[in-house]
């Protein structure tokens, strides 16, 4: 990360992405500006804010999802609860075996092929409801083993929403999420999203297939979704 950055372009738009990191170090609201300058001539600025949020020292909680194959029994542990996983559209494959940290492990898959998954489909993905109990659960890392199985061109987007309805989502990849056939995938987002006392966070997985219009055996295999952080005010 650097404070001054030379960013190529072409026809008047960046060639590159830029990204922008905040640090914040107190809980309150950040605002500054991003100048750019193009052959010594001030082409303007950009304004950028942040909040700073108090984490806390709450107790350490998490959920866990498809640790056991197949199986949609949410895991938790501390101060929250967890919905069951729920498979919404998508057909169930069989559990496979594959190498999760270098160990043998049973992992769900799900049919990922067909016209109607050519591309991201809003009625089509598994998902994944966390509740904070009696206080604020700040959720620090949402992550998740994924892979594509009988071929390599499943991928997946990640998304996440306060609202039952899924109404006004947040998108942790910003591009479509790859994986390399048969090879467990840690996918891994590091977040601050703070769930207020008795309230939910959804979280979606979005399977699709570029090339699965005319094709079958095309899965993805999920294993250990989860959510940590700590619980506490």
């Amino acid at each position: 990360w650097t404070t001054i950055l030379t960013v190529p372009y072409e026809n008047g738009a960046f060639t590159e992405k830029m990204y922008v990191q905040f640090t914040p170090y107190s809980e309150k609201s950040f605002n500054d500006s991003i100048s750019f300058f193009a052959g010594g001539i001030d082409l303007g600025a950009v304004n950028v804010s942040g909040n700073g949020v108090a984490v806390g020292n709450g107790l350490p909680a998490y959920s866990r999802w498809f640790t056991e194959g197949g199986a949609l029994a949410a895991l938790t542990d501390g101060p929250i609860t967890a919905q069951d996983a729920n498979v919404v559209n998508l057909d169930t494959g069989s559990v496979k075996t594959f190498a999760v940290n270098e160990q043998d492990t049973g992992v769900a898959r799900f049919r990922v092929y067909g016209p109607d998954l050519v591309s991201k489909n809003d009625d089509k993905y598994l998902e994944f409801a966390v509740t904070a109990a009696t206080q604020t659960f700040s959720i620090d890392t949402i992550s998740a083993w994924m892979t594509t199985s009988g071929g390599s061109t499943v991928q997946a987007d990640i998304q996440y929403s306060f609202n039952s309805d899924f109404s006004n989502p947040v998108s942790l990849n910003e591009d479509p999420i790859s994986f390399s056939k048969d090879t467990m995938l840690l996918t891994e987002y590091n977040v601050t999203i703070q769930v207020l006392a008795e309230n939910k966070l959804y979280i979606r997985i979005y399977p699709y297939n570029a090339a699965g219009a005319d094709t079958t055996g095309k899965y993805l295999a999920v294993y250990d979704v989860k959510v940590s952080g700590l619980s506490g005010d």
